[in-house]
């Protein structure tokens, strides 16, 4: 099954992924331990000038989010 979101601004949708992936996500092995995965997703920015994920409370390097 073919999983799609289109979002303008991916911060907003950010979260909801990470708790998909959690709760529907298939558990595997991989060389660092269990993770779980989500194949056939995916996501279409509509807004590229919005691409950059920003966590609420938590100190990010702004020069980390610069791309030349």
């Amino acid at each position: 099954m073919l999983k799609k979101v289109a979002v303008e601004d991916f911060s907003e949708i950010y979260p909801r992924i990470n708790k998909f992936i959690v709760e529907s996500g298939d558990t595997v092995n991989s060389r660092n331990g269990v993770c779980k995965e989500v194949l056939d997703f995916t996501t279409t920015l509509l807004n590229p000038r919005k691409r950059c994920v920003g966590v609420k409370n938590r100190g990010m390097n702004i020069f980390f989010l610069i791309q030349f």
